[in-house]
């Protein structure tokens, strides 16, 4: 666990070592065209927030204060949001863009209770700009950003959320089981020598000169967990006696070896969640259509919404494929396009296409989410210089607006990407030592898991069922030979 742990951080520290060589030059790039003389407050401000982004690849590079890197880069990042925000010249809705690139970064480098205080601080000044936009000299505000910017941060909010606590939840089932088995592969013994045993009661002479019952012996030297029954011959040759032929399996042989299940069981889990989640906001949104008349885009949406139930549906009550998970995407591709389809669209539903990223990678996996985040950016690039030739419905972009959106949804990409690679590659560094630790386990001549034995005549079930002389079962599942005997409390008798 120690390695594995070590081996996540470097990895974090890597890639927000690059986000935060990326984010400089952006932050650079935007500051040093914008400057003038004398430099403005916000000329300032970029300025020092670009040393900001400076001061964190200090950290990361010369220092082993990663923490307080990532919670600079965190308090650095919620600055320029805010500020360019409120600053009024700015386009409010390229400007509120910036902020959902924020939470799925916070939420992996600050963890999931820091993440949440600050996902606080960013929603803080979106709810006032979108409610009150007349108090920061906001005139560009239309009628939709306010539903969408607040509904839309809050939702990748939660995203960022679920998909973190699901990430967390997977490591932690690895982890436990890679600890459950190491213990128990180490507490195997390996049983060899001359054990003397007593060939009326069967019972087996320790290494101390005492007597012991076969099962206190076979529990003490092994990893055996013996259950006590009767086999079918003594249930037969004495009437009195009841055939015991199923054996409880104890819950912690159960617990180690069904990690795969509890994994499938807790990513199922969280896509019940987010789906749920989405869902509901997806409802809402077309109940608003249908009270404004807007009939296709409401239809459009509760369509797309019983596709997404039922796809979910086959998903977790049916399908124990992990393609099946791609049968996400079209939809949810769907749904980020189509109000640029069809009715009178604003740029403000741009800012739907950055809860895309996150969510396409967690579905399909780094390469297959890269594929879809390029579709969608390479459509968004279409609706900026050429939507308006094949007669889809024209919205005015501004140039700031098509510069932040390039910037931020292109940073969220490489974000995303970057994050479903690391997730992928230590769990699967995880999956390896597992493996590797069954196979041990499995290898080891000893005693282990459930050992079902005959009380009467001290017979052992073997993993085929059928029920073998204890001398026979010993030889082919350890290296000890038995010597027989009689026990003194049979020399009395």
């Amino acid at each position: 666990m120690r390695n594995s742990e070590i081996g996540e951080a470097d990895l974090r520290h890597a890639l927000a070592f690059w986000g935060a060589v990326a984010g400089m030059l952006v932050q650079g790039f935007f500051a040093f065209f914008r400057i003038a003389w004398p430099p403005a407050l916000e000329d300032i401000l970029d300025i020092f927030a670009s040393l900001c982004i400076g001061g964190v690849v200090f950290l990361l590079v010369f220092t082993r204060y990663h923490k307080a890197a990532y919670r600079l880069a965190t308090a650095t990042l919620t600055a320029i949001c805010t500020y360019t925000l409120l600053f009024p010249h700015h386009d409010t809705a390229a400007s509120v863009m910036n902020f959902f690139v924020a939470p799925a970064i916070v939420f992996y480098l600050l963890g999931i209770r820091e993440a949440a205080v600050w996902s606080v601080v960013l929603l803080i000044p979106v709810v006032l700009v979108s409610l009150f936009p007349q108090w920061l000299n906001k005139t560009d505000v239309c009628a939709s950003l306010p539903a969408i910017a607040i509904v839309g941060l809050v939702s990748a909010v939660l995203f960022a959320f679920t998909l973190e606590h699901f990430r967390v939840g997977t490591k932690n089932i690895l982890v436990r089981a890679q600890q459950e088995l190491a213990r128990a592969t180490s507490q195997l013994t390996h049983l060899e020598g001359l054990v003397p045993i007593c060939s009326y009661c069967k019972s087996v002479r320790d290494d101390k000169g005492y007597w012991r019952q076969l099962e206190t012996y076979l529990a003490q030297h092994s990893g055996a967990v013996v259950s006590s029954g009767v086999c079918p011959t003594c249930a037969e040759e004495n009437s009195g006696l009841i055939e015991t032929d199923s054996f409880p399996v104890p819950a912690e042989l159960n617990d180690m070896f069904s990690w795969r299940e509890r994994i499938e069981k807790n990513r199922k889990k969280y896509l019940l969640f987010s789906t749920l989640l989405g869902i509901g906001f997806i409802l809402g949104f077309a109940a608003a259509d249908f009270i404004q008349a807007h009939w296709v885009g409401g239809w459009v949406q509760v369509f797309l919404a019983l596709l997404f139930t039922g796809v979910v549906s086959y998903i977790y009550w049916a399908s124990k494929s992990e393609r099946a998970y791609t049968l996400l995407m079209p939809p949810l591709f769907v749904l980020m396009i189509h109000p640029f389809l069809y009715g009178s669209p604003d740029c403000s539903q741009l800012l739907w296409m950055f809860l895309f990223p996150q969510i396409a990678v967690a579905l399909v996996g780094a390469r297959w989410g890269a594929f879809w985040i390029l579709l969608l950016f390479l459509f968004a690039l279409f609706l900026f210089w050429g939507a308006s030739s094949v007669g889809l419905p024209e919205v005015s972009y501004s140039l700031e607006m098509r510069m932040f959106f390039v910037s931020s949804f292109g940073f969220l990409g490489f974000f995303s990407i970057g994050l479903e690679r690391i997730r992928a590659g230590y769990t699967e560094r995880l999956l390896e030592q597992l493996k590797s630790l069954e196979t041990t386990y499995a290898d080891i001549r000893s005693f282990k898991g459930l050992v079902p034995v005959c009380s009467v005549c001290k017979s052992i079930r073997n993993d085929a069922g059928f029920w073998t002389r204890l001398d026979t079962y010993l030889l082919q599942h350890t290296d000890i030979r038995l010597t027989h005997g009689i026990c003194t409390g049979c020399l009395a008798v």
